[in-house]
């Protein structure tokens, strides 16, 4: 991360707090974005984004706030470059952790994933497309309704089986 010009949360607490201004910013914000082709944003902006998904990801299964930290940072770099294939990746990620609050947060989880979507049929990618069909399917788990999760599950399945590299 230091070498991209990242520094990790050195304790828990940081990595929590990190965690809560970067909601909080992102709420402020909110998920709009401009778009633009890779091409036209720089090499090492889409690197950064990249790495913190690349590691906040795994990290996620065992230190939560710290992989959530790093994903988080990583969308709101993707929402200011505006590269609609990372835009995708993140606001599908943003909608599954958004619907484990349930209540409110199941609906904003709704809303992310709709723009998730649109951003993804405008872009007629596969990738994009099993992206969010995936997350529809995490949303519906984590809240438990368990019948629409499976068969949101199986449809994800579907999109993804023949992509390369799944």
């Amino acid at each position: 991360l230091p070498r991209i010009g990242i520094r990790p949360a050195r304790t828990d607490a940081g990595a929590f707090i990190g965690l809560v201004v970067r909601r909080l910013a992102l709420a402020v914000r909110g998920t709009r974005f401009r778009e633009r082709r890779e091409r036209d944003i720089p090499l090492d902006v889409l690197r950064r984004v990249d790495v913190l998904w690349s590691i906040g990801a795994p990290l996620s299964l065992v230190e939560l706030a710290r992989g959530n930290n790093l994903h988080l940072r990583a969308t709101h770099l993707v929402l200011r470059s505006g590269e609609p294939k990372r835009v995708v990746r993140a606001l599908s990620t943003l909608a599954c952790s958004s619907a484990i609050a349930g209540g409110r947060g199941d609906r904003r989880a709704t809303a992310i994933l709709e723009r998730a979507r649109e951003v993804a049929m405008g872009l007629d990618d596969p990738t994009a497309m099993a992206q969010t069909a995936l997350a529809e399917a995490i949303c519906h788990k984590v809240v438990g309704r368990w019948a629409l999760a499976l068969e949101r599950l199986e449809h994800a399945v579907e999109k993804l089986t023949p992509l390369r590299g799944v």
